[in-house]
């Protein structure tokens, strides 16, 4: 039925070009605080996204309803018209080939409320096997499928799950933290999950304050996921490039962090992997730096077209703006203890919270610490230090980088259903320029 009404959308011939979208999905959450479950929910949600193009004149439409087809295209029809020729814009994309991708697994699927409550109970028992007070958190399982058709060819549709969880630990002084998502809810290690938080908020009871300052950093993955989010949104979009409010203008060629290598690849699976974009285009795996070197940001149809250059298969769902989605930190050979027992005096950082960009072409960022900061002198942890706010430049940081883990963890950033897979990090220099009481 979807199909019928897509194609019937396409044929329009008001139109020069047409593109229709339609994302369904399904999400359910349990949610659990003072290590009770206290919410189950369940969730539909259709969207169905029009793009018109008449003499160049672009015009969108987005609803929830499917009831009345045909005054939805009228009301598009007028939109386009209103509009003023984009002289920018070239096509929309033809159909193209693309591979195929494993992302539906049954098992996250057709997973019950009751199976998330044994799930969430086996997380809650292993924590409270130590000597903490309260456990909570969210556990969330999701079904999406992808329609998307033009007038120019292109009949595609995706379909693939998700399942994440993220939980919070407390005893009277300590906070811990733990998360994991994958496409398969069989991928959970919940009692690891449990034991990881809690072992992690025991170790950071009763923190001290210290001052702020420079300070040597080994970043757990969670905190290199969070940097990662933040520098796709500061400069990786060809908009942003083309706009001149990209780190990456004036760079590409150019060396700009440390030795380290940064690729969105929507086609590896160990990732959340998508055979093509939002407009249909195949995926393709982009270097964005190489061994520190700026190389390339990511297009869709349209800022690829104002450069006659070819789409890289990044257009999102409802934006002109293209975005990386799929992001690789290359790992190295390194692990966290090696990390540690290298650091004369530092900082061990679980995560970052409450982050906010400051300068876009300077990369620079502020935010705090959270749920376990450490200090570490000769080589060896001495005790949990109170949170700290940083301001810091990302690449400036990257400079600095001196080990990089091998093991390598998803970091998902479910809004633009995306993620990120970082390595543990070492970093010779990070500035903290502010305290806290907690």
């Amino acid at each position: 039925m979807v199909e019928e009404i897509l194609r019937k959308i396409v044929e329009d011939k008001d139109f020069d070009q047409i593109q229709v979208s339609v994302l369904h999905s399904e999400n359910s959450l349990t949610r659990f605080a003072n290590s009770i479950i206290h919410q189950n929910v369940n969730e539909t949600h259709i969207e169905l996204v029009i793009k018109g193009v008449i003499d160049k004149k672009i015009g969108n439409i987005k609803t929830t309803s499917f009831k009345d087809v045909d005054e939805t295209l009228k009301k598009l029809k007028k939109i386009t018209k209103l509009q003023k020729p984009n002289p920018d814009f070239k096509s929309l994309p033809e159909n193209k080939n693309h591979k195929t991708i494993n992302a539906f697994y049954k098992e996250t699927y057709e997973s019950t409320p009751e199976e998330r409550a044994e799930n969430v109970k086996t997380l809650v028992e292993t924590a409270h096997e130590r000597d903490i007070e309260s456990v909570s958190g969210a556990f969330n399982t999701a079904y999406t499928k992808f329609y998307i058709m033009n007038s120019l060819g292109v009949d595609k549709n995706f379909e693939a799950t998700t399942a994440s969880l993220s939980t919070n630990v407390t005893s009277k002084t300590g906070y811990g933290y733990a998360d994991f998502t994958s496409r398969n809810v069989k991928d959970f290690n919940f009692a690891g999950l449990g034991n990881e938080a809690a072992e992690r908020c025991i170790m950071n009871e009763n923190p001290r304050s210290i001052k702020p300052g420079e300070y040597e950093v080994v970043l757990e993955d969670y905190a290199v996921g969070t940097i990662m989010i933040y520098l796709c949104f500061m400069g990786f979009s060809a908009t942003d490039y083309q706009e001149k409010r990209s780190f990456m203008c004036g760079n590409i060629g150019k060396k700009i962090t440390g030795d380290v290598t940064i690729r969105d690849d929507g086609l590896d699976e160990t990732n959340f992997a998508m055979p093509f974009d939002f407009e249909g285009v195949p995926k393709q795996d982009v270097p964005l730096i190489n061994e520190g070197v700026a190389e390339n940001v990511v297009h869709n149809s349209y800022t690829a077209g104002k450069e006659n250059k070819e789409s890289t298969g990044h257009a999102i769902l409802g934006s002109d703006k293209p975005f990386p989605t799929n992001l690789f930190f290359k790992p190295g050979d390194s692990n966290k203890e090696e990390m540690i027992s290298e650091t004369k005096k530092g900082l061990l950082i679980t995560r970052f919270h409450y982050v906010n960009p400051i300068h876009r072409i300077k990369t620079i960022i502020t935010g705090m610490t959270r749920d376990g900061t450490f200090l570490i002198e000769n080589g060896e942890i001495k005790y949990p230090v109170k949170n700290l706010r940083f301001t810091q430049s990302i690449f400036e940081a990257l400079k600095t980088v001196e080990l990089i883990s091998k093991e390598t963890k998803l970091e998902g950033f479910s809004w633009l259903g995306g993620g990120v897979r970082t390595p543990k990090l070492k970093l010779g220099k990070f500035l903290f320029t502010g305290t806290t009481e907690f």
